[in-house]
């Protein structure tokens, strides 16, 4: 799975910077 490896950080990132969101909002 090394095509997993790399997008797992992505969707961690963008669930912070989307829970970042609602807190700002």
């Amino acid at each position: 799975t090394p095509l997993k490896i790399p997008f797992y950080p992505n969707l961690l990132t963008l669930d912070i910077k989307g829970f970042n969101y609602v807190l700002v909002i």
